[in-house]
């Protein structure tokens, strides 16, 4: 009909009612975070791309940059007690404090591992972060995260 409106879909409406399914993948990241005289400091490891979903599943530290120190974790360990820590931030904001273990000593170098819904969990952009204090003064701490990054599934 003449002056009558045509509602046609657009290419972008076409898009969004394809579906698509979940997509997995596994990250690993790793920072160095540069320790001050009084052995705390905080960097960035991970940012999460916007729609995505990250839950961490494996957290390592140890103290100095490059591969770990040899000969092994005992060497030169730091005990995680009263004022001494390590901080997981998502976006500034404290998820959890560290408990990296080496054997049955709270310490780094250590290693921390969770399930697969337990550990910290990040979306759409936020930012894993690891913050320290009371440390071995003007060295690096190295960390190391390991976590399954999914695209959730959209359906049509």
């Amino acid at each position: 009909m003449a002056g009558g409106t045509l509602d046609v879909l657009t290419p972008d409406e076409f898009v969004q009612l394809i579906p698509r399914p979940e997509q997995k993948s596994q990250v690993r990241a790793t920072a160095t975070i540069a320790l001050n005289a009084a052995g705390a400091g905080s960097a960035d490891v991970y940012k999460v791309p916007t729609g995505y979903e990250l839950i961490v599943h494996r957290f390592d530290a140890y103290i100095g940059a490059g591969s770990p120190p040899l000969p092994g974790p005992v060497t030169g360990a730091v005990a995680l007690n009263a004022g001494a820590y390590i901080a997981y931030l998502r976006s500034g904001i404290l998820i959890a404090y560290a408990m990296p273990v080496y054997g049955p000593t709270l310490q780094v170098p250590g290693e921390q591992s969770w399930g697969e819904w337990q550990g910290p969990y990040l979306r759409n952009g936020e930012v894993f972060q690891v913050a320290a204090a009371g440390l071995t003064a003007n060295v690096g701490l190295t960390v190391m995260i390991q976590g399954s990054l999914r695209l959730p599934q959209v359906k049509g």
